[in-house]
């Protein structure tokens, strides 16, 4: 379906005015509910023309995820974050005053 999704922040005192993000999937703009299921029809029939099979790019999506080894160890978290932000990790905490633009940087 033509879907967006937008980005929402928002403070409060409960987060000590540090910003929570949402994130909304809604329809396109200028686009009525029985449009973007048209749309999403044509779109599924010339995939289907095209030979692009998504029942079958599941399976084999599930099934590669069955032969990985992955386990969600908390132990394991912060030594994940130093490795993949290590600057990040020694750096201090932001201060309220920082922009979400330079969070970013």
């Amino acid at each position: 379906m033509p879907l967006e999704l937008k980005l929402r922040g928002k403070s409060t005192t409960q987060s000590f005015r540090s910003a929570i993000y949402y994130v909304d999937m809604t329809l396109r703009e200028r686009l009525s509910l029985g449009e973007a299921i048209q749309q999403a029809r044509v779109l599924h029939q010339q995939r289907l023309q095209s030979g692009y099979d998504q029942a079958a790019l599941d399976k084999a999506a599930r099934q590669g995820f069955a032969n990985g080894a992955f386990e969600d160890n908390e132990d394991e978290a912060l030594e994940v974050i130093e490795e993949f932000y290590p600057e990040a990790h020694t750096q201090a905490q932001p201060t309220q005053s920082t922009t979400f633009a330079e969070k970013l940087e």
